[in-house]
């Protein structure tokens, strides 16, 4: 195997010539720059699974972005989340370029004359780099990046024609699980479509002829009752409130917000975790087949994934 560099991003950077640095503060970009049009803005809720998620993404007027222009991002360009679930980071592809990015990010921009921005980007997905920066970030109670500790991330790379490589093979099983992964949208809206259908407006097979009777909901199918989810359920409670002080080690791994995409259980490579004896000195939570957990923070809120043999493999909520 040809001989492999080892060096920090910091020198990375600098041997190319390129620059890690923090979006605009807050007091460069306002609430009130923001339009439903305009050049879209880059912020950390729009980085998912290594790809930026333009749906819900802010805007800004043209006119905006010229005395914001350098936080423009372009192709190549690896865009971080500095605040909270530290290691979510995403590549700028060519239809990106241009888009600015946003307050409480940073930007990596270090060309390809070095390194390959495809092969770092894959590079920094895994959960050992992940878990070695989470463990380089500060903050007591919301752990944050800064340029300086992107700066010392190590970095293991061979030669770029090696590099070019390896990318476009992890590149093309990336293509693949996209493409299995949008096939499966479809299936799920198509049995949202039938669940509603079924079971909301209860024009399920024979209903025609099936008599209704009154509920607090109004009318329902005759033999259906309306109950509250605490009568239903075991038990009804908050997850445990877990501080970075008391993470660490290897024992239970801590399901967040960012681990629950809609109605499924998204596998981010981003987890933290607490020891055996953390567990039980703060009498945490553990997962059980069936249990359903709910997003109560605006992440977006109402956030649902349950029914999950792996939930309950070494996980505390």
């Amino acid at each position: 195997m040809a001989a492999w560099t080892e060096a920090t991003l910091g020198e990375i950077c600098d041997q190319a010539e390129g620059l890690i640095q923090t979006g605009p503060f807050g007091s460069q970009l306002h609430q009130s720059d923001y339009s439903e049009d305009g050049i879209p803005v880059v912020m950390p809720k729009d980085i998912i699974e290594g790809r930026i998620a333009a749906d819900t993404i802010a805007r800004i007027a043209p006119d905006h972005v010229e005395r914001l222009s350098r936080h423009k991002l372009r192709s190549g360009d690896i865009v971080y989340g500095r605040r909270g679930d530290i290691g979510r980071q995403a590549l700028i592809r060519p239809e990106q370029a241009g888009w600015l990015c946003g307050t409480g990010c940073l930007r990596l921009s270090l060309g390809d004359s070095v390194i390959d921005s495809l092969f770092l980007h894959y590079y920094l997905r895994q959960e050992d780099v992940i878990n070695w920066i989470t463990n380089q970030a500060v903050g007591a109670t919301m752990p944050n990046l800064n340029t300086g500790i992107l700066r010392s991330v190590p970095v293991r790379f061979p030669a770029l024609p090696i590099q070019r490589r390896i990318a476009s093979i992890l590149s093309a099983y990336d293509d693949l699980i996209e493409n299995s992964q949008r096939r499966i949208k479809i299936l799920e809206s198509m049995a949202r479509a039938l669940y509603r259908e079924w079971f909301v407006h209860f024009r399920f097979p024979g209903h025609e002829t099936h008599p209704r009777v009154a509920s607090p909901l109004g009318e329902i199918p005759e033999g259906w009752e309306v109950r509250r989810l605490d009568v239903l359920c075991r038990s009804v409670q908050d997850g445990d409130w877990i501080e970075t002080k008391d993470q660490g080690g290897q024992d239970f791994r801590l399901l967040q917000i960012s681990n629950v995409g809609v109605g499924e259980f998204v596998e981010t490579g981003n987890f933290r975790y607490i020891t055996d004896e953390t567990f039980q000195r703060l009498r945490c939570t553990e997962l059980v087949p069936g249990d359903l957990l709910v997003a109560r923070m605006p992440d977006p809120i109402g956030r649902v994934v349950g029914d999950k043999d792996a939930l309950a493999n070494d996980y505390g909520s």
